[in-house]
């Protein structure tokens, strides 16, 4: 039996299902999503367009151009509440990152890597079990995953 993971909003406007088993789980310590999700990271469950699945209202959708590359990124939210549900990026196509504090059972997903851990804040610790990328997971791996000078 394929695994489901089911989501949504705060208020319950939206609702989702995610089919399968996501491409990848990152947590991003990037600027814009420390500032979207109003925490030190956000994590994201990638899963191929074909195997979401939305309920409800349709998404809201504000869209961020990077700083550093020009690319887009669009943040797909509850008109209602504000809740982020999905991201979609101009060099990701047909792939949404679904925000795993969305998901019902959030536990069931588990972190593969940190991104942007450049931009995480000084306080945070990152994990010595799983790689961390000074930018994207395309970049060279951190040489530490402790606590930054």
């Amino acid at each position: 039996m394929t695994e489901q993971r089911e989501g949504g909003c705060l208020c319950g406007n939206l609702r989702y299902v995610a089919t399968g088993e996501p491409r990848r789980v990152t947590a991003c310590h990037c600027k814009f999503c420390q500032k979207r999700s109003a925490a030190a990271f956000s994590v994201h469950a990638w899963f191929d367009e074909d195997k979401v699945a939305f309920i409800g209202d349709s998404l809201s959708v504000y869209q961020q151009s990077s700083d550093e590359t020009g690319n887009w990124l669009r943040v797909n939210f509850c008109n209602k509440c504000g809740s982020t549900l999905m991201l979609t990026g101009e060099k990701m196509n047909g792939i949404r990152l679904m925000t795993v504090g969305s998901m019902d059972d959030p536990d069931s997903i588990a972190i593969s890597a940190h991104v942007w851990a450049r931009s995480a804040p000084r306080w945070l610790t990152m994990p010595q079990n799983l790689p961390c990328y000074e930018t994207s997971s395309g970049a060279g791996l951190l040489r530490t995953s402790g606590p930054k000078d």
